[in-house]
C-alpha cells in the first residue's frame, strides 16, 4: 500500500505524563493526522495515558533507547506523506503542523522546516536553529557577536537570535529535533536519525545531510510552537544534565575530524562562553531577588557544561 497523503506526528515521551494530552490530545481526532507515541520506559503513567487517547499507535519500550533510536521506530510505523517530530512539552496548533507539512509539500527546494520556537517566560534569547557548530559559529557565539547581527553572514554564531528577525523564511543549518516536518520519501532516502548519539546533536547532524543532497533547512516564522518549561524545572537542584553539549563535542570531532589542537582550540572556546554566561547568570542572582534560584541554578548549569566539554575524556580519545 503506497503512503497516504496525511501528516504522521513523532513523540517520544519519557516521563512526560503531564505533557502528553496538552501535546497530541487537540491531534488525535482530525483525519489527516497520525499521531505515533514511543515510550522510553517512563516511569510514570506516560504509557497509559497515551493508550487512552482515541487514535494513537503506542510503543512501550523495554528499555530507554534514547531519542533517535526512538524516533527511528516510529518512523518504521509512518503511513503519512510527511513526518513531523514533536517534543511532548512542545504545543503547536495543528493549523500551524498543517502549514509545516504544506511547506515541504510544495517546495520542492525545502527539504526541513522548523516553527519558531518561544519560551513563555521570554528567558531564552536564541531561537532553537542555527548554525554548524564549527569553530568560526562557536567563536562568534562564545563571544556574543552572534546577537548583534553585524556584518551578515560574517557573525552568524551557533544559535540564530531572536533580535532582528524579520524575514518569514530564515535559511538556516540546522533546527532543533523538537518540532520540525520532513517529508516521508527523503526521511528514508537519507537514513532517518543517527543513532551514533543517545539524545542531541542527532537533529543538527539530519540537517547537515539534507543540505549535502541540496535541500534547505528553514525556520519559518509565521508557525509558533511554544516551548512549555515550568519554573518548577528550572529551579531543580540535584546533578546537572550535561550530555546535550557532550553530544555536541563528540559530533564536531567526528564531522569535522580535527587535528588535536584544534579540537583542544574549540573545547576551549566554547568553555569559555559557557563560562562566561555562567557569571552573567551569576551576577543577575546577586542582582534579581525574586528570580534569584532560577538565575543561580543557570550559574550552575553552564558552570557544568563548560565542565563537561574540558571532560579529560575527550582528550584521551
Amino acid at each position: 500500500m503506497g503512503i497516504a497523503r496525511s501528516i504522521s506526528v513523532i513523540v517520544v515521551t519519557y516521563n512526560s505524563a503531564e505533557h502528553i494530552v496538552p501535546c497530541i490530545g487537540p491531534l488525535v481526532d482530525i483525519p489527516d493526522f497520525e499521531v505515533i507515541v514511543v515510550d522510553n520506559l517512563s516511569s510514570d503513567n506516560s504509557t497509559s495515558i497515551a493508550r487512552g487517547l482515541t487514535n494513537v499507535v503506542v510503543i512501550a519500550n523495554s528499555e530507554n533507547v534514547g531519542f533517535a533510536k526512538a524516533v527511528n521506530q516510529a518512523a518504521t510505523r509512518a503511513t503519512g506523506d510527511v513526518i513531523i517530530l514533536l517534543n511532548p512539552d512542545c504545543r503547536v496548533a495543528a493549523a500551524d503542523l498543517r502549514a509545516l507539512a504544506d511547506q515541504v509539500r510544495n517546495n520542492s527546494e525545502i527539504g526541513v522546516v522548523a516553527p519558531t520556537i518561544t519560551h513563555p517566560d521570554g528567558r531564552l534569547e536564541v531561537r532553537s536553529a542555527g548554525y554548524e557548530p564549527n569553530l568560526a559559529h562557536m567563536t562568534v557565539h562564545a563571544l556574543g557577536l552572534g546577537r548583534r547581527r553585524i556584518a551578515g553572514h560574517l557573525f552568524r554564531g551557533f544559535n540564530l537570535y531572536a533580535a532582528g528577525e524579520t524575514a518569514p523564511m530564515t535559511r538556516v543549518d540546522w533546527v532543533s529535533g523538537a518540532c520540525f516536518a520532513i517529508r516521508t520519501d527523503l526521511w528514508w532516502t537519507i537514513g532517518g536519525l543517527s543513532e551514533r548519539w543517545f539524545m542531541y546533536a542527532e537533529d543538527i547532524d539530519l540537517c547537515r545531510r539534507v543540505r549535502e543532497g541540496g535541500l534547505l533547512v528553514v525556520q519559518d516564522s509565521t508557525t509558533l510552537a511554544t516551548h512549555e518549561v515550568g519554573a518548577s524545572s528550572e529551579v531543580a537542584t540535584g546533578p546537572v544534565f550535561t550530555m546535550w553539549i557532550e553530544s555536541l563535542a563528540d559530533y564536531y570531532r567526528e564531522v569535522y575530524n580535527p587535528s588535536a589542537t584544534k579540537f583542544w582550540a574549540w573545547r576551549l572556546i566554547v568553555a569559555s562562553g559557557l563560562g562566561l554566561r555562567a557569571l552573567r547568570f551569576a551576577v543577575l542572582g546577586r542582582k534579581d531577588r525574586v528570580r534569584a534560584a532560577i538565575w543561580l541554578r543557570e550559574s550552575e548549569k553552564f558552570r557544568a557544561y563548560a565542565r563537561a566539554v574540558l571532560a579529560p575524556r575527550f582528550s584521551a580519545e
